[in-house]
């Protein structure tokens, strides 16, 4: 060290442990309160994620829902799946999307 017994604009080991185990206490404790928050209506973060495109973007076919998700294909059919068994959403074809499914 140059004298400087501030820490300021040096990397200690020490610290980087301590940030990096922070991070992910609160990664661990919002992932719990999210999962505590949506289980009464038995969906989960995916679901939620996906509702939340939806509500914003309106009606689309399920490869644009999957592609604002940044998942595959594959799993968006899964989420929209289990959104449409619990009432949350519609699934059809129309002319606006070119008789493909769509989601709502």
């Amino acid at each position: 060290m140059s004298g400087d017994d501030s820490g300021h604009g040096q990397d200690r080991p020490d610290d980087e442990e301590s940030l990096a185990e922070a991070f992910w206490a609160v990664a661990r404790r919002l992932r719990h309160l999210s999962r505590q928050t949506l289980e009464p209506w038995e969906i989960n973060p995916g679901h939620s994620r996906a509702l939340g495109v939806l509500m914003r973007h309106g009606v689309m076919r399920l490869s644009a829902l999957a592609d604002h998700l940044h998942i595959a294909a594959r799993s968006t059919t899964e989420v929209v799946d289990g959104l449409q068994e619990r009432g949350l959403v519609e699934r059809g074809p129309t002319r606006r999307t070119g008789g493909r499914p769509w989601s709502r």
